[in-house]
């Protein structure tokens, strides 16, 4: 921010005695274009010379350099920022999302804590900041969390908060919900969203199949990593049309049997209302298809099985469907004889 407003504060670039007469191509479509797809300035001069000599324009016509590139860029920045707090529909009310993220420094290799800061409302889905926290702390989050809403002057129209069920977040005194509650003057509408009891739940059920020889929860992940690698190795000798249900199991078939055609019903509704205008999360979608298939149904789409995607070891739901996909071709995945001990 503080980089956009000194380049704000600074002349804008035009044509000096010596550039008089040179063609400016750099347009804010082609600054935008550069930006999305994360061209450095050096590379853009390359880039925007061979263009124009391509397009039969003289070189020596078109004004060229890094910093004029730079200074363009950076204003098409505050130029598009602007249009977007301009635009916002502010006669609705909103919800403020956030979820801290630990992201690679711009400058540097090292990974530092972001927070996304999202509003939504009836007709109005628009990311606000992507801020950089000193500390993870609830007061910290709940700092960049008011300075972005009153930045996009939308303090009075928030009316709720959607957030992951963390201390930092929940904490009765220095949780950033009570915090922002403070800040903004005002009771707040609270959505948790609480994927740390699913994860839990999942370690749970992982715990189960392999604490058979593993002691600690570190140990336990490093081995379902190695386990879950292998798979994603194997799948190329894996052919996609023999799979087999989970129901031909005997004993998936008892311990499901109560609940099957509930769930199967549930998960068929879920794939139909996920529509090509609308559609869902990629990986929600697979994952209802796969609990489809497991369940011996068809999805609406078809039986399909994508490649084995990255392994999060903060998303449950990626090592859910990765154990649902070795299920299904459990008869020729083959496991290492330590695997198979532990199944």
């Amino acid at each position: 921010m503080k980089l956009f407003e000194r380049a704000a504060s600074e002349p804008g670039p035009g044509p000096s005695k010596a550039n008089k007469g040179h063609m400016d191509i750099i347009t804010p479509e082609l600054a935008t274009v550069l930006d999305r797809t994360k061209v450095s300035d050096r590379k853009a001069i390359f880039v925007a010379a061979k263009t124009a000599k391509s397009l039969g324009y003289d070189i020596k016509e078109v004004g060229l350099n890094r910093s004029t590139i730079r200074r363009k860029r950076i204003f098409n920045r505050i130029e598009q920022s602007q249009k977007l707090k301009e635009s916002l529909q502010r006669n609705v009310s909103l919800i403020v999302h956030w979820d801290g993220k630990l992201l690679p420094e711009l400058t540097g290799k090292e990974k530092i804590d972001r927070l996304p800061i999202i509003i939504s409302g009836k007709g109005v889905s628009q990311m606000l900041s992507v801020a950089k926290l000193s500390s993870a702390t609830g007061e910290a989050q709940a700092q960049v969390i008011y300075n972005a809403l009153n930045e996009w002057d939308i303090t009075d129209k928030v009316i709720g908060m959607s957030f992951d069920t963390m201390s930092a977040n929940t904490g009765k005194d220095k949780g950033a919900c009570i915090l922002l509650e403070e800040k903004l003057g005002k009771k707040l509408f609270l959505f948790f969203l609480p994927s740390s009891y699913y994860g839990t739940y999942h370690w749970k059920s992982i715990s189960y199949s392999f604490g058979n020889f593993i002691k600690s929860r570190s140990t336990l992940s490093i081995q379902v990593q190695k386990y879950l690698k292998h798979f994603q190795e194997y799948w190329g000798f894996i052919d996609r049309d023999k799979f087999e249900a989970g129901l031909k199991e005997d004993n998936i078939k008892v311990l499901l049997q109560d609940i099957k055609d509930e769930i199967l019903e549930f998960a068929t509704r879920q794939e139909s209302s996920s529509t090509p205008s609308e559609p869902g999360p990629r990986d929600y979608i697979e994952f209802v298809e796969l609990v489809i298939i497991f369940l011996g149904g068809i999805p609406v789409r078809g039986i399909r099985f994508r490649l084995p995607g990255v392994m999060h070891h903060a998303r449950w739901m990626s090592k859910v469907m990765y154990f649902l996909k070795i299920f299904i071709f459990r008869s020729q995945f083959k496991l290492t004889k330590r695997e198979d001990r532990s199944s």
